[in-house]
């Protein structure tokens, strides 16, 4: 069947079906094989010759031969080799053939264990990916927020799981005396209702100061946009800022519906990053901030196509990368804007 009789039969479809084709299709296009190597074959056609050298940044290097698909390079200079994947998060990685396969895993939200099973590998490994995937996602989250924001803080049980220490016990000491930890802490959400755009921060325990507040906003929030949040007194070094607007929510038994003074959006990220974080039966308090940027990556990818593509896109633009990486990235629109 050709083209031309592919395209009549779709045409037969109802609405619903070629919707439904037409995701399948996407589906199945953006999850198989090879996909790892098609994208560092193409971020590799992006520089013409061989980058400079990441030991000694002398421009006298060549190509040699590939290791497993990804180019080796050499300095006539130094002397020494070094792989495309240099100060990547895929660099040194074992197993490279299964990495699409666990990034499928990670797309769809299965915990550590899940994925440890899906692919035959230890659950330590399956760790170790894991929060391979969540640094790259931390190094390129956008932080500027714009138009109307609205922002609030909300609260998150503590979870110690993985330490040695109690629930209720710090693992410093100050002298003898021994100090307890605060129960919950606080994450401030800000979110943009002109775009797909939300950013979390975790900013202290129990209840947050104005301080707190103001530098976890610090450079997230483009001038001439209008901020809205909670009537408490955190916030109210918001008035003396001139390049943003500020209002607060006022305290109504009803409000109005058509009043755009309200905090719907963000009141709907808090539940949904609880459920987000609900399969995990707890993340551990040191790693929920890069758990929160995973939510928000997702959120502002779930109406692409190519979501294993441009994943894997992130494990290549690390701080660490070669220059000529991340200009390819900004060329392609890679990044999320």
């Amino acid at each position: 069947m050709n083209t031309k009789n592919i395209l009549q039969e779709f045409s037969s479809l109802s609405i619903d079906e070629q919707e439904r084709l037409l995701y399948l299709l996407a589906d199945q296009w953006d999850h198989h094989e090879g996909r790892f190597n098609q994208v560092v074959n193409e971020l590799e056609s992006a520089q013409i010759k061989a980058p400079a050298c990441v030991h000694c940044e002398s421009s006298h290097t060549i190509k040699r031969a590939r290791i497993k698909s990804i180019q080796r390079y050499y300095c006539i200079s130094c002397h020494k080799y070094w792989m495309a994947t240099h100060g990547t998060s895929l660099a040194g990685l074992h197993k490279r053939e299964l990495w699409q396969k666990y990034v499928l895993a990670f797309e769809r939200g299965y915990t550590i264990r899940k994925a440890a099973q899906e692919l035959g590998i230890t659950i330590q490994t399956s760790f170790r990916w894991r929060h391979r995937l969540l640094a790259s996602i931390s190094g390129i989250m956008l932080e500027e927020l714009s138009g109307i924001i609205e922002t609030d803080d909300f609260q998150m049980s503590r979870n110690l799981k993985g330490q040695r220490k109690s629930k209720h016990t710090q693992a410093e000491h100050d002298g003898e005396s021994t100090v307890t930890l605060p129960e919950t802490i606080t994450v401030l959400l800000a979110s943009s209702r002109s775009e797909i755009a939300t950013t979390s921060r975790i900013i202290g325990a129990e209840k947050p100061h104005s301080e707190q507040i103001k530098k976890a906003l610090e450079g997230r929030i483009r001038e001439g946009s209008l901020l809205i949040s909670q009537e408490n007194d955190a916030f109210n070094f918001l008035i003396d800022e001139k390049n943003i607007e500020y209002l607060k929510v006022p305290k109504r038994k009803r409000p109005r519906k058509k009043n755009y003074i309200n905090l719907r959006l963000v009141d709907m990220h808090q539940q949904s990053i609880k459920q987000f974080l609900l399969p995990f039966h707890g993340v551990a308090t040191k790693y929920l901030q890069n758990y929160l940027n995973w939510y928000h990556y997702k959120e502002r990818i779930k109406m692409r196509m190519d979501k294993i593509r441009h994943t894997i896109f992130l494990c290549l633009i690390e701080s660490g990368a070669k220059d000529w990486i991340q200009r390819k990235i900004i060329e392609s629109t890679i990044i999320i804007t």
